[in-house]
């Protein structure tokens, strides 16, 4: 976390410098170039969560993970020829504080033999929420075709993946009863457990952009769909007795959808702000290990929902 927040302190300087150094708006007299590199930094903010439940179609466990985090960026395209694009982008958090994390359970005292009218096979026996601090590493690197070009349009496909490693760590846990009102909550202070989920997504994209370069306003649209998205997870709560130890290994669709307009304030230096959708529906096996001897095996689903509103400040070579 500590290194997050000196990148982060690093790309504001930098960020700070551009603004105060951009000279008045003239012709760019490099527009006849073949090759364009752009370098960008700035910041995000992310909201949106990452839950997966166990027990197929009426779950038996369902866990909210939310996203509510400030992230910084840096990234870079290189143009070549003004049709051929080829990008990478690096995102992590400034902030750890993504708000907390709840499990809730299903049919937990029918399953132990208690037969009362508030209880049943779908009922939510068990209801926790728990503090977590969150530490996220996202990564996207895309390239693609202008393969029609139109007065100041031009219309894209192409290729991204995007990869995202979220890690929470949970403390503080208080539970309660819903299906037994009667029972008092329990709370206990300290480390509860760990949670650690990774996407892996390709994308084939397609999209379009309006001025950009050439004029002072542009924008750019694109839209990605994955066919096969993965998502890997791992969690060990320890703070069980005995201990639970469970890794997940899904896949499934997952679309992704982002709007960005551009403000060139000389032909070299710019400004982005965006906003970025991403969702991911994956579906697979959790495989339990209890108190280090027994082993089970269930289906578990995994969702995210994400979106992203960002401002970036760049520079073109």
């Amino acid at each position: 976390m500590r290194r997050h927040r000196l990148y982060a302190t690093a790309i504001a300087a930098v960020v700070l410098a551009i603004s105060l150094c951009t000279p008045a708006w003239s012709q760019d007299p490099q527009q006849s170039r073949v090759v364009h590199l752009e370098l960008t930094a700035g910041g995000d903010y992310l909201t949106g969560h990452s839950d997966y439940s166990i027990g197929g179609g009426q779950p038996i466990s369902a866990l909210h993970f939310p996203l509510d985090v400030w992230l910084w960026s840096v990234g870079g395209r290189l143009s070549v020829m003004e049709r051929f694009n080829f990008g990478i982008r690096y995102r992590g958090n400034i902030t750890n504080d993504p708000g907390s994390t709840t499990d809730s359970d299903y049919g937990v005292f029918r399953r132990a033999g208690v037969s009362l009218p508030t209880v049943s096979a779908y009922s939510l026996d068990i209801y926790s929420e728990t503090e977590a601090s969150l530490d996220a590493d996202l990564l996207d690197a895309y390239a693609e075709w202008g393969f029609y070009r139109r007065a100041d349009w031009t219309f894209l496909v192409g290729f991204k993946y995007t990869y995202q490693k979220f890690r929470y760590d949970m403390s503080n846990i208080v539970q309660s009863y819903p299906s037994l009102p009667g029972i008092p909550a329990f709370s206990l202070q300290g480390p509860i457990a760990n949670y650690e989920v990774k996407y892996k997504i390709p994308l084939i994209t397609a999209g379009i952009t309006y001025g950009g370069d050439k004029s002072r306003f542009g924008m750019e649209a694109r839209f990605g769909y994955s066919w096969y998205a993965k998502a890997e997870d791992n969690g060990n709560w320890f703070s069980r007795q005995p201990p639970l130890i469970f890794s997940g290994d899904s896949d499934g669709p997952a679309y992704n959808l982002s709007f960005n307009a551009r403000y060139n304030i000389t032909p070299n230096w710019f400004l982005n702000a965006g906003v970025e959708y991403l969702k991911v529906d994956a579906d697979g096996t959790q495989t339990q290990i209890l108190g280090g001897g027994y082993t089970a095996t269930t289906n578990q689903d995994i969702d995210t929902e994400q979106t992203s509103i960002m401002l970036q400040a760049g520079f073109r070579f």
